[in-house]
């Protein structure tokens, strides 16, 4: 009997992992000679995340996003994913250099999906293309975890 309850135990916890959804990110680095942190600190942060399926559906989305304080944009053509994180009248961009294989593949409703993100922000060894004015900031940014709310 106590060998049964034992057995059961263990096909119960096994059963209870398998539905946990995986949200640990694989360290990655960004192709960068030297990554230097940024004082932007981006760490056990709520945002909402889109997937888009080309560079003009991503850039129709942008300014539809404002009411979000963070985005996470992730664009199917261009395998690239952004963070962009309004902040009064600037906008931060962090490209991420590692984004997840296996958030690429979640079914992320049109409204978008609430998720959990923590990481580090380091200064942007890329020279971007886009606003200049000012008003945009651009980052690297490495995830740690990724997971659904």
């Amino acid at each position: 009997m106590k060998t049964k309850s034992i057995l059961l135990a263990l096909i119960a916890i096994l059963l209870i992992g398998v539905g946990c959804e995986k949200n640990n990110v694989l360290y990655g680095k960004c192709d960068c000679l030297t990554m230097e942190k940024a004082d932007l600190n981006l760490t056990k942060e709520k945002a909402v995340l889109r997937i888009v399926s080309t560079e003009e559906e991503e850039m129709r989305l942008q300014p539809r996003s404002h009411n979000d304080p963070i985005d996470i944009i992730y664009n199917r053509q261009s395998d690239m994913a952004h963070i962009i994180y309004r902040a009064g009248c600037s906008v931060n961009i962090c490209r991420v250099c590692n984004f997840p294989d296996f958030v690429k593949k979640w079914n992320v409703p049109d409204k978008g999906q609430d998720v959990y993100f923590e990481g580090q922000t380091y200064v942007s060894c890329q020279e971007f293309t886009g606003h200049t004015d000012g008003l945009h900031f651009y980052y690297d940014y490495v995830l740690t975890t990724l997971m659904k709310k």
